[in-house]
C-alpha cells in the first residue's frame, strides 16, 4: 500500500505534499493472510524524509496516514521556532550581511 495527498486548507492553500510508501515486508502470519501483514512505511512532505512507521496492512489507509500525519508533528514539535537555535537562543547576527553592517561615506 501507498499513499499520496496534498494537505490543503480551505481547499485552498497546500500545507504539503504526503507520501508514504511500504519500504519492506516485516511479517507475513503463517496463514498468509496479507491483511496481518505487518511493514515500513518511509514518510515524506514535500519530497523530504520525514521517517519511517510500522503498520499492519489490514488497519487500512487511513490509520496508515494517521500515524504518519503523528510523526509529521511531533517532528515539528521537536523544531526550534524559527530564528532561534536548537538550544533556545537567538543566533549572533551573520557579519557583512546585516543592514547596520554597511559603512558610510
Amino acid at each position: 500500500m501507498a499513499l499520496w495527498f496534498t494537505l490543503r486548507m480551505n481547499g485552498l492553500d497546500s500545507l504539503g505534499q504526503v507520501v508514504i510508501q511500504r519500504v519492506q515486508w516485516l511479517d507475513l502470519t503463517d496463514s498468509g493472510a496479507i491483511d496481518d501483514a505487518v511493514s515500513d512505511y518511509k514518510v515524506k512532505v514535500d519530497g523530504r524524509y520525514a521517517g519511517k512507521v510500522q503498520h499492519r496492512y489490514g488497519d487500512g489507509a487511513f490509520v496508515l496516514a494517521h500515524k504518519a500525519l503523528g510523526l509529521i508533528i511531533e517532528r515539528q514539535q521537536k523544531r526550534p521556532p524559527a530564528g532561534l537555535r536548537e538550544d533556545g537562543q537567538v543566533p549572533p547576527p551573520q557579519a557583512g550581511g546585516g543592514d547596520g553592517d554597511h559603512k558610510r561615506s
